[in-house]
């Protein structure tokens, strides 16, 4: 049976999630009692947009292996997809109590806090997944989002400040820092930032027409 998974597993790996469901759904029956082939086969269900199906796949999983993290958190994740915020964040916090360092669940809640504009608890997440993978872009831009939320300017330029570091060549980043120096009225900081942007870029959308509304905002004409 371990060959008929690892046929499934290289299925999923390329994305042929069609084919994998069909090869699970020939050896389901002598499965029903695996805890990992029913999380495999819930996230083949996931990727096809089968929230439900997902749903019963993992849920029969936990009900085998109740500490069972992954599939706890996959629950979170389905449930969220369908807008049950509520049950998500239980399944999601049962979760962490079980692995309090699980990063997904961090970044899922945040998002489902920020659905709610639940904008504070929001933010207390994403901080959280942020101290667990500080570069990851995905996170980054959901905080960055929160304070455009929140109208934390001053809060957001110090942040960026600090994850450019981490992607250095990462355009919207800069755009962004651009933005929001310009909204603090630091003009000619903005121009400068426009201007890097550029050297990287020189199709980089908006920012040549930036550049000249910086400057007729300074007098420089």
């Amino acid at each position: 049976m371990s060959k008929e998974l690892n046929k499934i597993l290289n299925l999923i790996k390329v994305k042929n999630f069609q084919e994998a469901k069909k090869k699970c759904d020939e050896v389901k029956n002598d499965l029903s009692k695996n805890a990992d082939f029913l999380h495999i086969y819930g996230y083949i269900f996931f990727n096809l947009e089968d929230y439900d199906q997902a749903i019963e796949q993992w849920t029969m999983a936990v009900n085998i292996n109740p500490k069972f993290v992954s599939a706890l958190n996959n629950l979170g994740n389905a449930f969220s997809k369908l807008k049950k915020f509520d049950i998500a964040t239980g399944y999601l916090d049962r979760a962490l109590k079980l692995k309090p360092d699980l990063f997904e669940a961090y970044y899922t809640l945040s998002n489902i806090y920020f659905k709610k504009n639940m904008f504070e608890e929001s933010l207390a997440k994403i901080n959280q997944a942020l101290k667990l993978k500080p570069d990851n872009l995905p996170s980054i831009k959901a905080k960055l989002q929160l304070f455009i939320e929140m109208n934390k300017k001053e809060e957001s330029l110090k942040f960026l400040e600090k994850a450019i570091q981490y992607h250095p060549k990462n355009t919207e980043l800069y755009n962004e820092k651009a933005q929001v120096l310009s909204d603090l009225g630091m003009n000619r900081q903005s121009l400068d930032t426009y201007r890097t942007i550029l050297m990287m870029d020189p199709d980089f959308p908006f920012a040549l027409g930036n550049i000249v509304s910086d400057k007729l905002k300074n007098c420089d004409w």
